[in-house]
């Protein structure tokens, strides 16, 4: 009998474990109180945005070189699957829990736990908001200055490709 009851114990507790819903690790709270995976989501739909606009600033550099319409109707297809490809190469939520496993690693738990507060507090709520704000700003800049000389710089390098074949031997 007190082994049946040990065996009925234990199931018990099984069941009860099974029917649990797994806990967040204070790193994860900390991470959502700071808005972190939808701060990522923006992020990679802005890559998403960023890769389109590459795609169509390249085609029309290559109009610009006087590539042939037949053959740009042929590239333009791959030239956006590959930016999307790579725009979109990375999950969302897997960031943000390669970012919360971050904190956990680097913050004791108090300290996970101050953060947390300050996050989910109006002032925290509003510093990080300035912050990701100013880390837009900031990505906006970078991008336009890149993408500005990657434009001037495919330009270069569709001149020289045209060169390149007026130049070849004709057979």
């Amino acid at each position: 009998m007190r082994r049946l009851f040990q065996c009925a114990v234990l199931l018990w507790a099984a069941v009860s474990a099974h029917g649990q819903t797994p806990t967040i690790s204070r790193a994860e709270r900390l991470a959502k109180a700071a808005g972190l995976e939808e701060l990522v989501s923006s992020a990679q739909e802005a890559n998403v945005a960023d890769a389109k606009a590459q795609a169509d600033a390249l085609i029309v550099q290559f109009r610009q070189a006087g590539m042939p319409e037949s053959v740009i109707a042929k590239l333009a297809p791959q030239v956006q699957e590959m930016l999307r490809k790579v725009s979109q190469a990375w999950d969302p939520k897997v960031a943000a829990r390669i970012y919360s496993e971050g904190l956990g690693d680097a913050l004791t738990d108090d300290e996970l736990g101050q953060a947390e507060r300050y996050y989910g507090s109006t002032e925290g709520k509003k510093t990080h908001a300035a912050i990701a704000a100013s880390q837009q700003k900031m990505q906006t800049y970078v991008m336009g200055k890149s993408n500005e000389v990657l434009q001037s710089e495919m330009a270069g390098f569709l001149e020289t490709v045209k060169k390149v074949v007026a130049e070849r031997p004709k057979h």
